[in-house]
């Protein structure tokens, strides 16, 4: 199963290499990988962007679809990222990815971890501000609007990676639109909603079937997914909204196995079909569903097939786990440095507005990522 590919399309925008270095940070944030991407002047020409071919060569076996076509010659730019939570396997995948298209192209990048505490992004913030970036990112987060504030008062551009201000201000910029969450959840959803079809009619006949939303309400983009992914699941099968359990995870797998415990014992003859935020989330819906012994009463759809979602479909043997709808958190990360070299040249980048979003399974799992 796979949606199609509309996006991949636009390789034909490719354009990289800067002839300049890429340097470490300074102390308190992590050093963004060093090397050394140069063209002689004759070979330089100002006007001159990579190719497609190029830039998959550059970061093969993974995939990039470019959103900007970056000149070959340009002068050194420092960027500033602001990752949610490195230690979470997908925003370790999206800083692979940054620190790749930074040594790439000759960015300075200034990496720092709020160690998933949203409360301390303005005073990272001010750390790395000291280094005077030219363009700030971040994820999504509650302290979004307190970032922007600040920057906006420095004069420096703020690029969200993903998702985007409840209620945005002016001239501020996102990587990943509101339509590609709602076409992540939507996939998630029509997964789910086929197989349930399927179970209904057999093993789970007769039987109440909940929808769960493992979610997390403070965050508006999460809350796009879990609407598509509801929605798309209903496109096959009919549940009432008395039959739609929401419960927010704080993104943590502890949490999640806690709050899914208790779903399971309020309802022990019920089947369940599992829509998480993400695959940490997916995963720890998993543990708690192995621990009561009801894999057979329950289907879960991971969302963003990071090195911890691969690995769970690989390891289950219970047709518990669907699959994965995969996000490609590497592409993320490099197309966030390309939208900040446009910003920077005041050129236009095409946001990631129709995800690319292949189905991991089992049976695709190893073909598709057979390095793990």
């Amino acid at each position: 199963m796979r949606t199609v590919h509309t996006f991949r399309t636009r390789l034909l925008l490719a354009g990289l290499l800067v002839c300049l270095t890429v340097n470490g940070c300074s102390s308190g944030t992590k050093p963004a990988s060093s090397g050394t991407n140069s063209v002689s002047s004759n070979s330089c020409p100002g006007s001159a962007t990579y190719t497609s071919d190029e830039i998959l060569a550059a970061v093969k076996p993974q995939t990039v679809v470019p959103v900007y076509a970056v000149p070959k010659c340009q002068s050194r730019t420092t960027m500033a990222f602001l990752d949610i939570d490195a230690s979470q396997p997908f925003f370790a995948e999206v800083e692979s990815g940054l620190r790749a298209a930074a040594k790439f192209y000759g960015v300075d990048l200034l990496l720092t971890d709020l160690h998933n505490n949203p409360a301390q992004t303005v005073p990272q913030y001010q750390q790395v501000s000291a280094r005077h970036p030219e363009v700030v990112g971040t994820l999504v987060n509650s302290s979004e609007g307190a970032l922007y504030a600040r920057t906006k008062s420095d004069g420096v551009p703020l690029i969200l990676l993903e998702g985007s201000f409840a209620t945005p201000p002016t001239k501020t910029y996102t990587l990943i639109s509101p339509t590609a969450d709602r076409a992540k959840g939507a996939a998630v959803g029509k997964m789910l909603g086929q197989e349930a079809k399927k179970r209904m009619a057999d093993s789970w006949k007769g039987h109440d079937l909940y929808f769960v939303e493992a979610g997390q309400k403070s965050l508006d983009v999460v809350n796009k997914r879990m609407t598509a992914a509801l929605a798309a699941f209903r496109g096959s099968v009919q549940v009432p909204d008395s039959r739609v359990i929401e419960f927010d995870t704080s993104g943590k797998i502890v949490e999640t196995q806690q709050k899914m415990t208790d779903v399971l014992t309020a309802h022990p003859n019920a089947v369940f079909a599992v829509a998480p935020l993400n695959d940490e989330v997916g995963t720890g819906a998993q543990k708690a569903i192995q621990a009561a012994g009801l894999t057979n009463n329950a289907i879960i759809s991971l969302l963003g097939g990071d090195r911890l979602g691969r690995d769970a479909i690989r390891n289950d043997k219970t047709g518990l786990i669907l699959g994965a709808v995969y996000a490609n958190p590497f592409q993320e990360g490099w197309n966030w440095i390309e939208a900040g070299l446009a910003v920077k040249n005041k050129a236009k980048y095409n946001d990631i507005s129709s995800a690319d979003l292949p189905i991991i399974t089992k049976a695709t799992v190893d073909q598709l990522f057979p390095h793990g």
